[in-house]
């Protein structure tokens, strides 16, 4: 970009005569307009990225607190709640209650 905008500068600088629009100033003029688009058109796309990482980290985020919750019940599923249903099967429940459970040997249901 700053190659051809101090090319087409030199050749505003020119004597007179020498000073015309011929094709290689035209060349200049539209390489600096694609030059300037292109540009433009990258940092618009550096927005939307950086909008979508900023989305995706936020995302990244909220599955990591969810799994981390999701551990945590699963742990007091696996550490506090199992002795309970190991020490009270549900055929003793069943049993009291006078009604068939369904239940194997050990008082849970069979799959």
């Amino acid at each position: 970009m700053q190659l051809a905008e101090s090319r087409l500068d030199k050749r505003k600088e020119r004597p007179g005569y020498e000073l015309c629009r011929d094709q290689a100033m035209m060349s200049l003029h539209t390489e600096i307009h694609v030059l300037r688009n292109g540009i433009d058109l990258l940092k618009r796309k550096k927005l939307q990225m950086d909008s979508t990482l900023e989305a995706l980290l936020k995302t990244r985020s909220t599955l990591e607190r969810d799994l981390k919750l999701k551990g945590m019940a699963l742990n007091v599923d696996q550490h506090k709640c199992l002795n309970l249903r190991i020490c009270n099967p549900i055929s003793t429940f069943c049993e009291s209650a006078g009604k068939p459970c369904g239940g194997g040997e050990n008082g849970y249901r069979q799959k």
